[in-house]
């Protein structure tokens, strides 16, 4: 068999064609524009966290500033909180200090007033009765001074009593005229047919010496001298008044000079408590606060009107009051007749005299004396307890309302202990709102004589009680 291989064949692969296009080479570009997006998205995602951030912490810094300024204005206040307290401080420490100097100086006026009081019992000179009754109304001028300082710096609340504006205005006018000084000149007035009101006389008069403090500040913050017109006058129903002020009867108090005036925002903030804008030594931003408290407890109202360079008006308005404060003049009626000279020369038991003033005891006994009564002395509690058993006909216990040791209303408790229903007379330093003993007669400092011996004829007139009285 004949060996014949076939010879191997490879296959054959068609040549391109010349105008078959070759295949595409990779584009690089697709794979640099991918990175471009991814980076540019990551910066964009970046870009937007720290733009959080930047938000988070402009929010946190304004928190943070919040707060500061929180703390700075709590600070402040508390600043001026203090300032407040320490000025209170002082004038309550003022206040015990006149207290004790009025008082003290009572008791001299006393003195002073039974020494005119007997001249002219005693003499008939022409010259020394005018010297006499100088001296007494200098006294009286004296006693309604002191009279209006305790006033001012009296603690308690006086309930309110019926007052007439005309005249009550006129008394304040030497206060007024010390509360604005030399630096401006204090003018009144003042309509004389002004309703009665009724009111917290001390009050009102603390709310006109604040007016007129803040008139005078003004003026001089002004620089030129100038004038505080204080005026009180009706305002019938009817009348125009400014918005906030309802229709009705007012009696009317305006406080008006011509100062610096007050801008519009000063004058929204004007009666806001602590708010001044005087420096810290001068003001104490209390005062205008103040007279609107006062003026809504007696519901009036307070307007303010001012223009800054053209000055201030201030208008307090009172209502009207339905009374006319009669029952005052007929206490006080009451009060002549009880004054009035005995008819005769008394004819009782022994009058006890407890007073501390070693000037003044011994001329309010020697008063007594002159009257007929007997008197016995004595310059404290303790003593007149003491001297007690030995006063077998004590008629009458007159005592001074503040002692050492036992206060006389506690003396005449244990008085009656041992005597119930012992008459007594209470003499005060200041001013009360009744007597500090139901049936006990109350005399103020200084003592007129003749109201003095009146009050002890009317305290031995009284009927005794036969029982004990409790401590």
């Amino acid at each position: 068999m004949n060996d014949q291989r076939q010879p191997t064949r490879f296959p054959l692969r068609a040549a391109p064609r010349a105008d078959a296009s070759p295949s595409a080479p990779h584009d690089l570009s697709d794979d640099l524009s991918g990175d471009l997006n991814d980076a540019l998205a990551l910066a964009q995602a970046q870009a937007q966290r720290i733009q959080e951030l930047e938000r988070r912490l402009a929010e946190r810094s304004r928190v943070l500033t919040d707060a500061a300024q929180a703390l700075a204005t709590e600070i402040r206040r508390r600043e001026q909180a203090q300032a407040v307290l320490f000025e209170a401080q002082k004038l309550e420490t003022l206040g015990h200090l006149a207290g004790g100097l009025a008082h003290d100086l009572r008791n001299m006026m006393g003195v002073i007033a039974l020494g005119y009081q007997i001249l002219q019992q005693t003499t008939t000179d022409p010259g020394v009765l005018k010297v006499t009754d100088s001296g007494e109304r200098a006294l009286k001028q004296a006693q309604r001074l002191i009279d209006r300082l305790l006033n001012l710096i009296r603690r308690r609340e006086d309930r309110p009593q019926v007052i007439a504006p005309a005249q009550w205005l006129t008394q304040q006018e030497g206060l007024l005229g010390y509360a604005v000084g030399y630096h401006a000149t204090c003018r009144l007035q003042v309509a004389p047919e002004a309703w009665p009101i009724s009111v917290q006389e001390p009050r009102l008069g603390a709310a006109l010496i604040n007016l007129a403090v803040n008139a005078r500040d003004a003026l001089v913050e002004g620089g030129e001298p100038g004038e505080i017109l204080v005026t009180v006058d009706n305002l019938p129903r009817g009348a125009p008044r400014p918005a906030s002020v309802p229709d009705g009867e007012f009696v009317v108090f305006s406080v008006i000079d011509n100062g610096c005036g007050m801008t519009a925002a000063v004058l929204a903030r004007a009666t806001e408590p602590l708010f001044s804008t005087k420096p810290p030594d001068r003001g104490t931003g209390l005062g205008l606060s103040m007279v609107q408290g006062f003026a809504l407890d007696c519901t009036g109202h307070l307007a303010i009107a001012s223009t800054p360079g053209a000055g201030t008006r201030v208008d307090l308005f009172v209502p009207r009051s339905t009374t006319d404060g009669t029952g005052d003049a007929a206490a006080d009626a009451v009060g002549n007749v009880l004054g009035a000279a005995p008819a005769h020369r008394p004819t009782v038991g022994t009058l006890l005299l407890v007073e501390d003033d070693d000037l003044l005891r011994p001329t309010l006994a020697g008063n007594l004396r002159e009257a007929g009564y007997e008197v016995v002395e004595s310059s404290s509690a303790e003593v007149a307890l003491a001297l007690l058993h030995t006063l077998p006909r004590l008629a009458l216990v007159l005592a001074d309302l503040v002692l050492p040791g036992l206060d006389g209303p506690t003396l005449v408790q244990r008085l009656r202990l041992e005597r119930p229903g012992l008459p007594a007379v209470l003499i005060a330093g200041d001013d009360l709102p009744g007597p500090p003993l139901p049936g006990v007669a109350l005399l103020t400092k200084p003592i007129d004589p003749q109201q003095l011996q009146g009050a002890v004829r009317a305290a031995l007139q009284q009927p005794r009680s036969p029982r004990r009285s409790a401590n």
